[in-house]
């Protein structure tokens, strides 16, 4: 368990955080954006094709 005491003004700020645990989450948010930017690489790819159809609808 990793701790830190630090001063703040007239407060004592004591931080007490497993390490394991934190990292443990900090890989889950990791996964999840990578997640989330897969998805929206795919609606980009989504949308530009659409574009695309509709300008060839378009211009005929």
């Amino acid at each position: 368990m990793a701790q830190t005491q630090r001063e703040v003004g007239e407060f004592t700020v004591k931080l007490n955080v497993e390490v394991p645990d934190v990292i443990t989450g900090l890989r889950a948010i990791q996964r999840e954006a990578k997640k989330a930017t897969q998805a929206l690489r795919e609606l980009e790819s989504i949308c530009l094709s659409l574009i695309r159809s509709a300008f060839y609808i378009v211009k005929g």
